[in-house]
């Protein structure tokens, strides 16, 4: 707080004053006359004053201004030596302290402050009225206070006057005027004060509303940042995540798994095996060619501790930053991303970089790390087969590396099983960790219940793999269900694909369910069975070829649409349920409320409390996040 120090307002008498004075030979009544006249000028004269500090009031919006101004104007408007205004402490209630003066010589005069009863501010702020005094220090009035008295001495201050600043039945502060000589304050003086205080009242209140609104609209514009941030590498996750599908889909290399890599980190990536060897390399610059040598990679991969970060990698299941081993120079930055089969190490995907990959480059190292863990694996190990070959079938058939192998069609059509069908393919799992002894029973159960040459029903990778050339999606979806619901102890999930056009899409469609029920996993919902293309646009957003993070998509939840789950769980109200089916139908009130069984009325009033909550979801991509959200909140 700056302090302002000025010389004592001329006392020079007011105009009017002058043509007041009495004149010699004058009669009486004329002199009384001409006093009225000048009396009344004076008024005009002040409260002119005071409209004009007004109106000067409202433009100013940082609120240490308005303070300022405040206290200018009214040493000027009583022409007085010194202005301050004092406010309730934020941090202690029962103590004032000055937060604007004017017309100070002494710096400690800044830093008054008071017991709440104490002083001139303490008996307005106590009698809620003005309070004028022509000499302070013999006043018996006011309490006074050893600390303050010695401060305003020092100011040379004798006489004062002070006028609550009120809001209402709230006092906001008190504004004071004071004088170094004797003064006596006229009715006059003390009106306009108040007057002037009434104004800065609202002044002030503005001023604080103004603040409070750009601080409010500071924090949405710095929200609605993250959240284009959050967009755009949602977006960019997708990308990644459908390009390295569509590689696993037609069957791909891994040297273009590593070029794909390398574009999309846009960083030299190098594959390695278990022990450590440099199997293929690529760089994001060159992405049609094999990056450089292996012996000059290998040389590479000497400046980091790649070893000790494999093993952080596989441990965590996430990858690790590997940096230089001691005593070396640092160069670059290094990630490695452990690819893991069951609990054995298949080998690492390390990337190099000039800076620190971001976040969702690391998530697209990782999911790149499980899509060759997926390539380099046999679906089940080789001890686990049936006598009948049945089981060998319907994981050769899920095998990215066994695609369009011509003995496997011909083993196929000898077990009944023709290329030109259309089979479709369900991944089912236990939410309590798939036990051996669950597995076992799960399989039974559905090899009784589905017909031996037209289906394959076998383990695979903690999970129970069904494939159908008999039935449509959701008729085998009923059946599965059905199924396993007559399986003592077993609560599982499930996901069935939709119709495969050839063997050769077995592999993608595996893929693809594996990614969905990682995302039933994370959303924690109820078991059952589902059809894969209910979550597809979900697991596009929030799935991929890793594990989903479980508190992003609680986070999006709760973002949007987290007003209204609360409200229906406080007052057990259905709005959640039925704007996910006015969204459902296409925004048709009538169809939605005939398919809740409630009458359109109820509906729109539905509808409305729901907007009063969410706010309008007419905006660009608003509609589709509600109904994004809402769907996962309908599966959890």
């Amino acid at each position: 707080m700056s302090l302002r120090v000025s010389p004592h307002p001329s006392r020079a008498p007011p105009q009017s004053a002058l043509q007041s004075a009495p004149q010699l030979g004058e009669p009486a009544e004329l002199q009384t006359l001409r006093l009225q006249v000048a009396q009344a000028r004076d008024r005009e004269r002040a409260w002119q004053a005071v409209s004009d500090t007004a109106r000067d009031l409202t433009v100013l919006r940082e609120p240490q201004r308005v303070l300022q101004a405040i206290v200018e104007r009214g040493r000027t408007l009583l022409g007085s030596h010194v202005a301050w205004i004092a406010f309730p402490d934020s941090h202690r209630e029962d103590e004032l302290v000055v937060q604007a003066i004017d017309g100070a010589s002494t710096e400690w005069a800044q830093q008054m402050r008071a017991d709440s009863g104490r002083g001139v501010v303490g008996y307005v702020r106590r009698t809620r009225a003005p309070f004028a005094t022509s000499d302070y220090f013999a006043e018996t009035r006011v309490m006074h206070d050893a600390r303050l008295d010695a401060t305003l001495r020092g100011e040379g201050v004798q006489s004062m006057v002070a006028v609550p600043m009120l809001s209402g039945a709230d006092l906001l502060g008190v504004l004071v005027v004071a004088d170094r000589s004797v003064r006596d304050y006229t009715h006059l003086d003390i009106a306009a004060l108040s007057t002037l205080a009434s104004h800065a009242v609202v002044a002030v209140l503005n001023a604080r509303a103004f603040a409070q609104t750009r601080a409010a609209l500071a924090q949405a514009e710095h929200t609605n940042a993250q959240l284009q941030q959050k967009t755009a590498a949602l977006e960019l996750a997708a990308d990644a995540h459908e390009r390295l599908t569509r590689l696993v889909a037609r069957g791909t290399s891994m040297v273009d798994v590593c070029r794909t890599v390398a574009s999309l980190l846009d960083a030299d990536v190098v594959l390695l095996d278990a022990a450590d060897a440099v199997v293929c390399s690529a760089q994001p610059h060159d992405a049609s060619q094999i990056a450089t040598s292996e012996a000059a990679m290998a040389v590479r991969l000497q400046n980091f501790s790649v070893h000790a970060a494999l093993d952080e990698s596989r441990l965590s299941g996430r990858s690790a930053a590997a940096s230089a081993p001691a005593g070396a120079l640092q160069v670059g930055h290094g990630r490695i991303a452990a690819i893991v089969g069951g609990n054995r190490l298949l080998g690492g995907l390390f990337a190099f970089s000039t800076e620190p990959l971001s976040d969702v480059a690391v998530r697209t190292l990782e999911r790149s790390a499980l899509v060759l863990a997926v390539m380099l694996l046999s679906p089940v190990h080789p001890s686990e087969h049936r006598a009948d070959g049945h089981d060998s079938l319907l994981l050769n058939l899920l095998n990215p590396l066994r695609t369009g192998s011509v003995s496997l069609a011909r083993q196929a059509a000898a077990h009944g099983f023709p290329d030109d069908g259309t089979p479709v393919l369900a991944l089912m799992r236990t939410s309590d960790g798939n036990t051996r002894v669950t597995l076992e029973a799960m399989v039974r159960a559905l090899r009784e219940r589905l017909p031996a040459r037209r289906a394959l029903v076998d383990e695979l990778n903690g999970a129970v793999a069904v494939l159908s050339w008999a039935q449509q999606p959701e008729p085998l979806r009923r059946l599965l269900e059905q199924t396993l619901a007559h399986v003592p102890g077993v609560a599982a999930r499930g996901l069935v694909s939709a119709p495969c056009a050839t063997f050769a899409a077995l592999p993608a469609a595996l893929t693809s369910l594996q990614s969905g029920l990682a995302l039933l996993d994370a959303l924690g919902g109820n078991s059952g069975v589902r059809l894969e293309a209910q979550l597809a646009p979900y697991v596009a957003a929030f799935g991929g070829a890793t594990q989903p993070d479980a508190g992003v998509l609680t986070g999006f939840i709760e973002a949007t649409i987290g007003p209204l789950l609360a409200h229906d769980s406080s007052r057990a109200a259905r709005l959640a349920p039925s704007l996910l089916m006015y969204l459902e139908l296409g925004c048709n009130a009538r169809a939605a409320a005939m398919k809740l069984g409630i009458h359109v009325n109820t509906l729109n009033n539905r509808l409305a409390a729901a907007a009063a909550l969410l706010g309008p979801w007419d905006a660009p991509g608003r509609g589709f996040e509600l109904h994004l959200a809402l769907r996962l909140a309908a599966l959890q």
